[in-house]
């Protein structure tokens, strides 16, 4: 399957950012007015913002990987489905470390401007992060048992 340039320009994103950290290889793939919102903060991230805050997370789940699951395309917008998995080893978003390997769906808005980034908006399962962070192994048997749940791990 041939990928179009767009879809290219996200990959090559999303690889650079999340799976290597390589900010200085990202700065030349967005636009310079770049804007990125997600729903685990308050406030939009200029490229900087965004920079700090993936290196947070990296920080705290080292063998993070971002698989890109699909994406869609229509004109200069796309939507990729993704899932993130590694294990944290630190804090993250205020809950220690349980050693468990984490694995979340995340749906990220694109949009594309003269061949560069110019914005991206993400949402992550929230609840799915949280059970992966607060919940040890009795706790999601007893959650699946009662019909609620459906965890990846």
């Amino acid at each position: 399957m041939e990928f179009s340039a767009n879809k290219k320009l996200v990959k090559l994103f999303m690889d650079q950012a999340w799976n290597h950290g390589r900010f200085n290889l990202l700065e030349g793939l967005v636009q310079k007015d770049f804007i990125y919102t997600n729903n685990f903060s308050e406030q939009a991230m200029t490229y900087v913002g965004f920079c700090h805050y993936v290196g947070v997370i990296r920080s705290a789940i080292p063998d993070l990987q971002v698989v890109l699951d699909e994406i869609i395309e229509e004109n200069n917008r796309l939507v990729t489905r993704a899932t993130f998995n590694g294990t944290a080893v630190k804090t993250l978003f205020g809950v220690p470390p349980s050693g468990k390997i984490l694995a979340i769906e995340s749906y990220s808005f694109w949009c594309i401007e003269h061949h560069k980034v110019k914005s991206l908006d993400t949402i992550a399962d929230l609840a799915d992060l949280r059970s992966h962070l607060q919940f040890g192994d009795a706790d999601k048997a007893q959650v699946n048992s009662h019909g609620h749940g459906g965890h990846k791990i």
